[in-house]
């Protein structure tokens, strides 16, 4: 899996000189193996070591059978391809799923509450609970788009004008940022109006649909959320 992922070729560059942008999570297969390098230690260790045990968020792992009942746990697909049966307590990415649960780019189970400290840590710039985890330039970094022609930042989505994104136009909210996910999911979190909103999901049990994408309903949900919000300040 690894030797396939290396060799993907990459495309030519188009009439303006650069790279045409591909959603991929290709580039999160590689970045998992060099922060290991770096790090002298598997991801989930360091995650769990620095991040979810002092932030106290009891729910999020990797490989939740380990710690969870099959039971406690939200099914994703009743897969009669891949896995065939249904998938319940392992991550529903099947690159992940063949990289033994702990990829870069998915395999990582939590809870609203859990995410919800998360998120805030970013807005309040890297700290939580008095205890900084990033410098307030490196959310910065990382929360910005760096080129001005994609709208997305380092991981991150970002509003748009065009509501290709599923968050509300960037005339809104220049500063958001966030991540929807393929059984889902949505986290958002706006700087300036100190706004947090987490939606959880699962459109993919029993199988996978496009009703969720098809109707937009995460960004109508989040629209309304913070029309009302910006209405009452």
């Amino acid at each position: 899996l690894w030797e396939v992922t290396i060799q993907s070729p990459r495309e030519p560059k188009n009439a303006e000189g650069r790279y045409d942008y591909k959603y991929s999570d290709l580039c999160f297969y590689m970045l998992k193996q060099i922060a290991e390098k770096q790090l002298k230690q598997p991801i989930e260790v360091f995650l769990q070591e620095q991040f979810f045990e002092p932030m106290a968020m009891q729910s999020s792992t990797y490989m939740p059978l380990k710690k969870f009942s099959k039971e406690q746990i939200t099914p994703t697909e009743n897969d009669t391809m891949f896995r065939k049966r249904l998938v319940q307590g392992t991550v529903h990415d099947q690159g992940a799923a063949m990289l033994g649960g702990v990829g870069g780019h998915a395999g990582l189970f939590s809870t609203a509450g859990d995410l919800a400290a998360f998120m805030q840590m970013y807005l309040q710039k890297g700290k939580f609970q008095g205890k900084n985890y990033f410098e307030p330039e490196t959310i910065s970094l990382f929360t910005k788009p760096p080129f001005t022609y994609n709208r997305r930042a380092l991981g991150w989505d970002r509003p748009d004008k065009e509501g290709i994104s599923y968050f509300p136009a960037d005339s809104l909210c220049p500063n958001a940022y966030g991540h929807s996910g393929f059984t889902g999911c949505l986290v958002f979190a706006d700087p300036d109006q100190q706004l947090l909103f987490i939606f959880l999901s699962n459109r993919i049990y029993p199988d996978i649909n496009t009703k969720m994408v098809s109707s937009n309903l995460r960004r109508k949900l989040l629209e309304i959320v913070y029309s009302a919000i910006i209405k009452e300040d």
